[in-house]
This record gives C-alpha cells, sequence and structure tokens, in this order.
C-alpha cells in the first residue's frame, strides 16, 4: 500500500484491486460457499477498503488491515442471512398468516 492509493488515486486502487481480488475471492468463497455470495461479500470489501482508506495507517502493513474487512463483511452477510431467515419464520408463524392458509387451504 502506498500513498497514492491512500490519497485516492484511481489507476492506484485499481493495481490494489487487481492485487487482492482473486485471494478475497477464494477466501469469501471458502467461508460461504456460494461464488455468488463470496462476490457480494468482495464487491462490499472493496467497496469499504475505498471509502476508508484515508483511516489505514502507511506504517502498518495493509493485508490485515484489508481481511479484517473481508471477514467482517462474511460476517455481516451471516446475520443479514439469519435475520432475514428469523423474519421469515415469524411472519409464517404470525396468526394472520394461519388464517389465511385456513381460508385458501
Amino acid at each position: 500500500m502506498t500513498d497514492r492509493e491512500k490519497k485516492g488515486n484511481e489507476e492506484a486502487f485499481h493495481t490494489l484491486y487487481d492485487s487482492y481480488v482473486d485471494d478475497a475471492m477464494q477466501t469469501a468463497y471458502a467461508i460461504r460457499k456460494s461464488n455468488r455470495v463470496a462476490a457480494d461479500i468482495v464487491q462490499e470489501t472493496f467497496i469499504k477498503v475505498y471509502r476508508n482508506i484515508e483511516s489505514f495507517v502507511l506504517k502498518k502493513p495493509f493485508k490485515p488491515w484489508f481481511y479484517r474487512i473481508l471477514i467482517n463483511e462474511s460476517r455481516r452477510f451471516f446475520k443479514r442471512r439469519d435475520d432475514f431467515a428469523w423474519t421469515v419464520m415469524s411472519i409464517r408463524n404470525t396468526k394472520v398468516v394461519r388464517n389465511v392458509k385456513k381460508f385458501y387451504l
């Protein structure tokens, strides 16, 4: 990581992206076992990296910082999926849905 990426140089960020995208996809796939979800996680990771690059300290190694964001995004996707599943289960068990099923079935 250089000062160019940190200052928002688009070409430098593309180089950074090219350097990390394949390994990031492999890591996200290993966590989620879905190419589609892994791609979403990696995309969100690079968006967060781009938005927060100013907070990165150049004297520290970039790779651990990047992978911490990737892991946090993977966890967020787990949480979002679990929240969605819980909401669907809650809706299915409501009195209104049970009454609709009785009426139409």
